[in-house]
């Protein structure tokens, strides 16, 4: 996610596990390719084309900042544990330095 949460576009094998499972859409919220030739031709129509890139980074920065920021994973592992944890992940953030949210007793 770190490509994706700086607003570049992201040009990534489109068979690594998970795209689909955490809702990232191939042509929409990053560029893929199933091979090196592929990867080229899906390089050089980008490059080429300034307005669809920079939509499709756009897409892929907001997904990221919706669902997929460290403090989502924060939260996360905090419910899993069973600590109680604010509903929005900005809120953990900022609740995990005050309250020490982590502490176990």
């Amino acid at each position: 996610f770190e490509v994706l949460s700086t607003g570049t576009a992201l040009l990534s094998n489109r068979d690594q596990v998970g795209w689909d499972e955490l809702g990232f859409v191939d042509g929409e919220d990053f560029i893929g390719y199933a091979d090196y030739d592929e990867c080229v031709i899906q390089a050089e129509r980008y490059l080429g084309d300034d307005e669809t890139r920079r939509q499709i980074a756009s897409n892929g920065w907001r997904k990221v900042r919706q669902g997929h920021t460290y403090a989502h994973r924060m939260k996360t592992i905090l419910d899993t544990m069973g600590f109680p944890c604010p509903k929005s992940p900005d809120e953990v953030s900022e609740r995990f330095l005050e309250d020490d949210l982590c502490r176990v007793s």
